[in-house]
């Protein structure tokens, strides 16, 4: 889970360096959202798969 980790902060652009607060949050929510595709396309095809880190790191 470390990589994911990793992976995710290198993606938001947040230091690995900085350990999160609470306080983060709003911040790391909205970096989420302009940064990682919201789609549901494999939902409505009915083809969604497991979450799992290695699906979440295609994602």
């Amino acid at each position: 889970m470390l990589n994911l980790n990793k992976l995710l902060r290198n993606r938001l652009g947040i230091s690995w360096d900085n350990e999160l607060e609470l306080e983060d949050l709003n911040t790391i929510i909205e970096k989420t959202a302009k940064t990682i595709p919201f789609e549901n396309l494999s939902i409505i095809n009915n083809s969604s798969s497991k979450i799992t880190p290695e699906n979440l790191i295609k994602k």
